[in-house]
């Protein structure tokens, strides 16, 4: 759980991306893959708390909740009230009666969640987390395609399509978003210098240098060679 005290930061959860600003509170965790940029100088307070908590708070939805919370929201406000009061003894893990401020953390952000989904609704929303993964550890292959998973998933094309409409995104766009996003990662890793650009692309399933060249720069601003040089200046 982060709060933002000044300055901005912008991080991207998966495929979303997120603007924040003083005030603005984000919560993630490790299961997920994580970006963020810092867009102007950051002030900030981070709290880690064991994602086990939240699961044993919330042991059906946990994985439901929002990423972010704006700073005029009843959840921000509540819970930039809580951190702000917290010693810093406390931030820093050194305070025995941490337990109960985390659980105080996290029943405070339970309360104002509001009252939850249908059971439509959650069933949607827990089979697109499923059909998320999914896509997520067949990165790799080249052959992936729309039907496929929804095949895998015994589900219509169309269906797949409608359970990515609440996203603002097609699945095809996740599809091709979380590809981008392990290239990324890759070319900063010093530990992959040794491999071309070409056959990173080519290991996370994109099939044509160019397109994968167009691609990147479109989404980051620069092309992978660019970008690769400007991680790797250091």
């Amino acid at each position: 759980m982060q709060l933002v005290l000044s300055g901005q930061e912008r991080f991207t959860i998966d495929s979303k991306r997120f603007e924040l600003m003083a005030g603005d509170i984000i919560l993630w965790n490790t299961t997920r893959p994580m970006t963020f940029d810092v867009t102007e100088k950051l002030h900030k307070i981070s709290v880690l708390m064991p994602l086990a908590r939240l699961r044993n708070w919330l042991p059906g939805s946990w994985h439901l909740i929002d990423n972010k919370f704006a700073r005029d929201s009843t959840t921000a406000s509540l819970l930039c009230a809580l951190i702000q009061s917290m010693a810093p003894q406390f931030l820093a893990g050194r305070l025995e009666n941490s337990d109960a401020l985390t659980d105080a953390l996290m029943g405070t952000l339970v309360s104002t969640l509001g009252p939850p989904t249908s059971r439509g609704e959650f069933f949607e929303r827990h089979q697109l987390i499923r059909i998320k993964r999914f896509i997520d550890t067949h990165l790799n292959n080249p052959d992936l395609s729309l039907q496929g998973i929804a095949s895998a998933h015994q589900i219509s094309l169309r269906h797949l399509h409608s359970l990515f409409q609440s996203e603002g995104q097609t699945a095809l766009q996740y599809l091709i978003s979380q590809r981008l996003l392990r290239c990324r990662r890759d070319l900063s890793n010093p530990a992959m210098t040794g491999r071309t650009i070409t056959e990173i692309a080519l290991g996370w399933g994109f099939q044509h240098p160019t397109h994968f060249s167009r691609r990147f720069k479109s989404e980051f601003g620069l092309t992978p060679y660019e970008f690769r040089h400007t991680s790797n200046a250091d």
